[in-house]
């Protein structure tokens, strides 16, 4: 048997009906009964032909069998409209009339059914001309419910062992989209079904979404799921400012939200991870207070007080405070009375001494003082980022104007509240006009067209927006240098080339990012992002 392994694995999303039929039926809850002369759930059967959006298709494992085991799906399907069978499972209240054949294909069900001695007995008494009949009264009933409860999960129930029979006679995995990824995938591992664990850790890793990533991330962590695991925190890292920013982080445990404050690849500002961590400490010391509302007010202000002191102190000193804005941590952080004071000196120091010539020999680069973002920015190839007859490169540096001239916008993958920000870009085209510079969202056309006359920079054919200095036309090879510096309610926006160009612009900031944008007109024009 050792060829016949599980049929190349297809995993199904429910439609919006199937769906709220899912959420209302859950495992402690019977599906449909079986049929009394195949022993297969007849809701089961005809679910296996219902037109479903296919998510994941694993490929076939070893070369070479792919057309066995189209054959043998196949055949497994067809087994469970055949009227024998050669063992009976009692699950709960309700009984199962399977095929050994098809079970063995779980190491988890081989381990403690007598499969084999099944097939045999079954084949002895076909030898013997005994009549179905017979051979079907011969068939002993095993119950498996403290087997399934004691390895499996007490939670588990008959909607998911019917759903693990689908899948063992038709390759056909089917569960709701959301929700409930890791618990069956907890249960696909418990009844050692690789292939399945593999399409399910596929699928999630395709069609993971941020939000997704921080529902699950501390259960993938505990469940001992560390390729997905990893997949989670990166795209928190990638996504963290906007992570942060809203109530996403919330969900995370005290751990998690430690391990971002501690790590240096997570893309986000550090006003923003300051502004999140307080509103997860915060929402968590209310929750405290909540399950202790029928003690006395005192004894309630003294746990939520205990819980935000002990969260801080813990912490504070893997907040990178000398990176904020200074007004910021002025107006802001000092006035919370949150952060021990020695912090707040180094900050204040690192301020002082950051411009002078002895600055290394005073205040040495640390952990507080190291930059965050494991994660650079790059030109975007989202359709609401980038016009259709503009080429983005693989990894976002390279733009490439196609199509008949005409003026065609690309915006970067991320903008800016805070902080400075400094990024090249290589003029590589020798026919050329474009325009670089930085620009809010909200004033960008919805064609991404004549967008130029909006942003706050310069064309390489002496033309100033919103910007005063000195401009000269840019050579093929130049390499514009452009600087951002937000703090306060303002941005400071400086551009330079090596021909001789030095513009610069004050902008009030609005509460919405500031963004990195270029605008091409001539065919065949190409920047190259150098630096970010």
């Amino acid at each position: 048997m050792e060829d016949q392994k599980t049929p190349p694995v297809h995993i199904y999303m429910l439609n919006k009906a199937q769906q709220k039929d899912q959420t209302q039926q859950r495992d402690s809850e019977a599906t449909a009964p079986l049929s009394a002369s195949t022993g297969v759930a007849t809701s089961l059967v005809e679910s296996v032909d219902a037109p479903l959006e296919p998510l994941q298709l694993a490929v076939v494992s070893k070369k070479g069998d792919q057309l066995f085991r189209k054959h043998l799906k196949q055949d497994l399907f067809k087994l469970q409209f055949d009227t024998s069978y050669d063992i009976c499972l009692k699950f709960k209240s309700k009984s199962y009339k399977l095929h050994c054949l098809v079970l063995m294909q779980s190491p988890y069900l081989a381990s403690f059914l007598p499969l084999e001695q099944s097939i045999k007995k079954m084949a002895e008494l076909e030898r013997q001309d005994v009549s179905e009949f017979d051979r079907k009264q011969a068939v002993e009933e095993i119950d498996v419910t403290e087997h399934f409860h004691k390895d499996v999960s007490p939670a588990f129930g008959n909607a998911s062992f019917e759903r693990i029979i689908r899948y063992l006679y038709t390759g056909n995995l089917r569960i709701p989209r959301e929700g409930t990824e890791l618990y069956y995938l907890d249960i696909f591992k418990s009844f050692q079904l690789s292939e399945a664990c593999n399409a399910m850790l596929g699928y999630l890793g395709t069609y993971l979404t941020p939000l997704d990533a921080c529902r699950i991330v501390d259960t993938a962590y505990t469940k001992g799921h560390r390729g997905l695991y990893e997949t989670c925190l990166r795209l928190i890292g990638i996504n963290a400012e906007q992570i942060f920013s809203s109530d996403a982080c919330l969900s995370f445990s005290y751990q998690l939200l430690k391990h971002c404050v501690i790590s240096d690849g997570f893309d986000i500002e550090e006003q923003s991870l300051f502004e999140g961590i307080r509103k997860w400490i915060t929402h968590h010391a209310d929750l405290i207070a909540n399950e202790a509302k029928d003690e006395p007010v005192n004894i309630i202000q003294d746990k939520k007080r205990q819980f935000t002191e002990e969260k801080w102190r813990d912490i504070e000193e893997f907040i990178r405070w000398p990176l904020m804005n200074a007004d910021y941590l002025y107006e802001e952080v000092e006035p919370t009375g949150l952060i021990s004071p020695y912090l707040l000196e180094e900050a204040y120091q690192f301020f002082a001494l950051s411009n002078t010539k002895n600055a290394s020999k005073y205040m040495p680069r640390g952990l507080r003082t190291k930059n965050r973002g494991g994660v650079k920015w790059c030109w975007s190839t989202d359709i609401d980022r980038c016009h259709s007859n503009i080429t983005v490169s693989q990894k976002g540096t390279v733009i490439t104007k196609g199509g008949s001239s005409s003026h065609t916008s690309v915006i970067a993958n991320r903008g800016f509240k805070t902080g400075k920000h400094t990024w090249q870009l290589k003029l590589n085209s020798p026919s050329h006009w474009v325009a670089t510079g930085v620009c809010f969202r909200s004033q960008l056309t919805s064609q991404l067209t004549n967008d130029y006359s909006n942003l706050y920079g310069a064309s390489s054919q002496n033309q100033l927006y919103n910007t005063t200095g000195n401009l000269t036309t840019w050579n093929q090879n130049d390499i514009i240098t452009c600087t951002l510096v937000i703090s306060g309610g303002s941005a400071n926006f400086n551009l330079k080339t090596n021909s001789g160009t030095d513009i610069s612009a004050t902008i009030v900031m609005t509460g919405e990012e500031l963004t990195p944008i270029s605008n091409l007109y001539t065919t065949g024009n190409e920047l190259v992002l150098l630096k970010r």
